[in-house]
């Protein structure tokens, strides 16, 4: 259990009456003193409960959050997928529609050219040249051709007709489609504002839990300083530090037997090894660079690139903790994750990180965003190490995959 800072002012005062006594009358037996500190500690128990209930009951609003996050953004990135399915779709539309306009500027050439030649023979009728036998050969011409004329024209509008139609029928998809994409991308700002207001309240929980644990974690370091020379007083300590800081549980369901955490050595790290519910890849896009690939500095990629689309959600692969946060040499904003089994994945590129260091996710738990692609590139940076070694994030990550399919 974690020491309340009333436990810690309580034993500093015990120290400042048990030192004034001690100049003014002869030393008192020290086990007794001893005795009414650790009697006194106990019955300050229930008061230091107050902080870790607090810190519990955070816990449990946070790993609520976790699971709307987690819902909030998967359907994002559904949108996400589904936007940029319409995307393709309007740009072969358009694509089709240009062809089909094409035709039509090449159908009323053909269509103008046929006028024109009627034009022509009205110009000269074929009874004005009913008299010679040149004459004659000449309107038979002129016949076999203003046949072929009609014949054209009447090819010429029915395609017309047809293209046309085809056209319309494109320009009116086209619009549907549109209407359609412009109906998505208004859902998916809403679903982004929902998700980072909840994002935000999880930072505000996951913040007080370190503030009140960085508080006593302090208070409990100045007494130790203080009282470092009362060798009889070192026991104390210890219990009122029996209990060390603890990273957050990773999640309220997943809590080991209470007998077990008694018992078991609290500085150890329990992790969570991967369900049939842990998610692949940490965002969605094409790999545009692949692991060993060999970059412009001639080294090979130790990692793979995809790319994103502008303002995608990227996710943990796995549960685990942060232990990296922050700016990191060209790297820029580089998070990384510790999971079972000594792996660790890095990722990098981000335009915003929401973890911070010691924080607990869990498979499809967003981690950061991505930037606009057309200012800042984004393109994810995805590196896996196992035991330090780096190894391919694509097999790591398709491993998972194959897990989810089952």
């Amino acid at each position: 259990m974690v020491t309340s800072a009333r436990t810690i002012t309580f034993l500093l005062s015990m120290l400042v009456v048990a030192s004034s006594v001690a100049g003014e009358h002869p030393r008192s037996d020290p086990y007794s003193e001893f005795d009414v500190l650790i009697r006194q500690l106990e019955a300050e128990r229930g008061r230091e409960s107050g902080l870790e209930s607090r810190s519990n009951e955070l816990s449990a609003n946070i790993a609520g959050l976790r699971d709307k996050i987690i819902e909030f953004v998967a359907s994002i990135q559904s949108s996400e997928r589904e936007i940029a399915a319409v995307e393709i779709e309007l740009g072969q539309l358009e694509k089709s529609y240009k062809v089909a306009h094409q035709e039509l500027i090449q159908n009323n050439r053909h269509l103008s050219a046929s006028i024109g030649g009627l034009a022509r023979l009205r110009r000269n009728p074929p009874e004005a040249l009913a008299f010679t036998p040149i004459q004659k050969t000449q309107l038979r011409l002129r016949v076999a051709v203003l046949s072929l004329f009609l014949s054209a024209l009447h090819q010429d509008g029915a395609k017309l007709k047809h293209v046309l139609s085809e056209t319309e029928g494109l320009r009116i998809k086209r619009v549907r489609q549109h209407f359609e994409w412009t109906k998505e991308r208004e859902k998916l700002e809403i679903e982004r504002k929902r998700l980072e207001w909840i994002l935000r309240r999880k930072s505000v929980l996951q913040a007080n839990i370190h503030i009140d644990r960085q508080r006593v974690a302090e208070e409990v370091e100045s007494l130790a300083s203080r009282v470092a020379d009362l060798g009889e007083l070192v026991t104390v300590l210890k219990l009122a530090t029996g209990n060390r800081l603890k990273p957050m549980p990773p999640s309220i369901g997943q809590r080991i037997d209470a007998k077990q955490s008694q018992s078991s050595d609290d500085s150890q790290v329990v992790f969570i090894l991967p369900t049939e519910s842990s998610l692949p890849y940490p965002t969605w896009g094409p790999v545009i660079r692949s692991f060993g690939e060999r970059l412009e500095n001639g080294s090979r990629s130790q990692g793979i690139f995809i790319q994103c689309g502008s303002g995608s959600y990227v996710i943990a692969p796995r549960e685990g903790y942060i232990v990296f946060s922050g700016d990191f040499r060209a790297y820029g904003r580089l998070l990384i994750i510790e999971h079972a089994g000594g792996y660790h994945s890095l990722l990098a590129g981000f335009a915003r990180i929401y973890s911070e260091i010691g924080d607990w996710v869990t498979a499809g738990e967003p981690v950061g965003v991505m930037g606009d692609r057309e200012r800042q590139g984004a393109v994810l940076y995805i590196e896996v190490r196992h035991e330090g070694e780096p190894i391919s994030p694509r097999e790591w990550l398709e491993l998972l995959d194959r897990k989810v399919s089952r």
